[in-house]
């Protein structure tokens, strides 16, 4: 496990929410098609709006659906867009159409204005909403927004969106701000709602809360999140990062250090030479030389220790 910064959120927005929310990018004029038979459900009302808009819209929706478009060259309709929309339906058209703008010509700007816009519309339905609110989550984030990337990462949570873990990019904004503590905790608190509703706890949550903890030489953290990976997540890896975690945080006397040496022993998870020089030195060959040699020969078969070395023998 490699406890550096997790440089997840800082990427380009997911490809999954991207694919799935530009593709409601453009708007269509036409009143719905009436029901056919009965048993069809009702037709959706029909949108409304203004003239304004439709104005103002319509040559930007005829634009971006041209061949071989370069929508760089419909930036300069979006003051317009906004300016003319009045109606939600008019303010959820002009922020899919901006979003869209924003994606094809990578303008992050443009896309957070987009979804904000849509959102505020309170015309996208659940599945939408929970889209774009993870959509503008990471876009704020990657603006260093923290506090409006919780805020949007919450909204998709109670859409009911379940991709990308929104719950860790709510931890991840509180450790970008240095607030390690509320980031555990919101983790923590995560993890037990998800294992009391009998729900998998995903690795990838105790992984990024057990780093942080150790980079932040938060010592006590670090030692609890160590052990809950091992025990949530048991593998000679979490085992071995709890081992060592604990070894590197610790200040113990020979018998605390030989029982952490064993464990590791145990669990195959001996890493390095100074890990059996340390067990060599606990164990005391005077005292118990049978299980000194055997961890000699096991460093030996494990290139950690040169036997020819006068102090090792």
């Amino acid at each position: 496990m490699s406890f550096s910064r997790n440089a997840a959120f800082r990427r380009i927005l997911s490809p999954l929410v991207l694919a799935a929310v530009a593709g409601t990018a453009t708007v269509a004029w036409q009143a719905p098609a009436a029901a056919q038979k009965k048993e069809k459900p009702a037709p959706a009302p029909k949108a409304n709006y203004s003239k304004e808009f439709i104005a103002a819209y319509k040559p930007v929706e005829t634009q971006a659906a041209a061949a071989g478009v370069d929508f760089a060259t419909l930036k300069p309709s979006v003051p317009t867009l906004v300016a003319a929309a009045k109606t939600p339906d008019d303010q959820a058209a002009a922020g899919r159409m901006i979003y869209n703008i924003g994606a094809k010509t990578k303008d992050q700007a443009l896309q957070l204005q987009g979804s904000e816009m849509v959102l505020a519309s309170g015309k996208a339905d659940a599945t939408a909403t929970g889209q774009f609110s993870y959509v503008a989550a990471q876009l704020a984030f990657i603006a260093k927004d923290y506090a409006k990337a919780r805020t949007y990462a919450e909204g998709a949570i109670k859409a009911g969106y379940t991709e990308n873990s929104p719950e860790l990019l709510i931890s991840e904004s509180y450790f970008s701000e240095n607030q390690n503590a509320q980031g555990l905790k919101y983790l923590g608190d995560a993890i037990a709602a998800r294992k009391a509703a009998g729900q998998p706890v995903p690795e990838a949550w105790v992984k990024r809360a057990l780093a942080n903890a150790y980079n932040a030489k938060m010592v006590a953290e670090a030692n609890q999140w160590a052990m809950i990976y091992a025990r949530d997540f048991p593998s000679q890896s979490s085992w071995g990062d709890a081992i060592s975690i604990a070894i590197n945080n610790g200040n113990y006397a020979a018998p605390e250090m030989l029982d952490l040496l064993r464990l590791a022993r145990k669990t195959n998870t001996m890493r390095t030479r100074g890990q059996y020089l340390e067990y060599i030195d606990a164990a005391d060959p005077r005292k118990l030389p049978n299980e000194v040699l055997q961890v000699l020969d096991a460093g030996t078969a494990a290139k950690q220790i040169d036997p020819s070395i006068a102090a090792v023998k």
